[in-house]
């Protein structure tokens, strides 16, 4: 009997103690920050010249012309529909919403390219991504020094094809009638449409061929839901 509240005791401070670490990973998955990264290249190539292949570049690499200010080019790549990294889900490089500034110059008589890779406004970038923004910003710098300096230029008037249509994701997006750029509720809503329309439990007194037809398709809606759900992010928990 003498022992009791000792236990008590004991239980109640490990709560107290995973309730401030909970508290404190809260708070470090609420800080958000600004991220920017910037370098140079210089090229011994006529600005022109470097110019084109910086662009030609950039093309392959999935950035899209977005402004101009000025002297700088901007560029656009990712998925603009992520509004919060690190998030519930892996997000590779090329998905991650940056705003990429070009801008070229001539230091005696040699090129000089200057990058400026930032995140984009509409993201909320957590401290744990600066790392890894930082490590892949790098890479493409070394990724655009080894494209210059293998000479890699392709002529202005036939520049390098984009990158190859998702195929697959059109036709998910057709299955459950939807768009690019849906959200997690529109995604969440067509599925229970779906299920409502075609599960075979919902069959009832259906002939067999067209049972079968609305399981085949079923599960093709199913298949295509579950591809989906990974490229867009779930609303944050309240």
């Amino acid at each position: 009997m003498f022992h009791i509240p000792i236990i008590v005791a004991g239980v109640a401070i490990r709560a107290a103690c995973k309730h401030m670490q909970d508290q404190d990973r809260k708070k470090k998955a609420d800080t958000t920050i600004d991220l920017r990264w910037t370098g140079s290249i210089t090229v011994a190539r006529p600005l022109p010249s470097v110019r084109a292949s910086i662009g030609d570049y950039l093309l392959v690499r999935g950035f899209r012309l977005h402004n101009r200010r000025g002297g700088v080019q901007l560029y656009r790549r990712g998925n603009q529909s992520i509004s919060r990294l690190p998030c519930n889900r892996d997000v590779p490089w090329t998905d991650v919403p940056v705003l990429l500034g070009v801008a070229l110059s001539k230091h005696k008589g040699v090129a000089v390219v200057s990058l400026s890779i930032s995140g984009s406004q509409s993201t909320k970038f957590g401290e744990s991504v600066a790392d890894f923004f930082a490590e892949h910003a790098e890479m493409e710098l070394d990724g655009a020094v080894e494209f210059l300096n293998q000479g890699m230029e392709t002529p202005r008037s036939k520049p390098p094809p984009p990158p190859p249509r998702d195929t697959t994701l059109d036709e998910d997006l057709t299955l459950l009638g939807l768009t690019r750029g849906f959200s997690w509720d529109q995604l969440q809503s067509a599925y229970r449409a779906a299920c409502r329309k075609y599960h075979p439990d919902r069959l009832v007194g259906v002939e067999p061929d067209v049972v079968k037809l609305a399981e085949r398709h079923f599960t093709q809606i199913t298949a295509a839901y579950q591809r989906l759900r990974v490229r867009v992010p779930q609303p944050q928990a309240s």
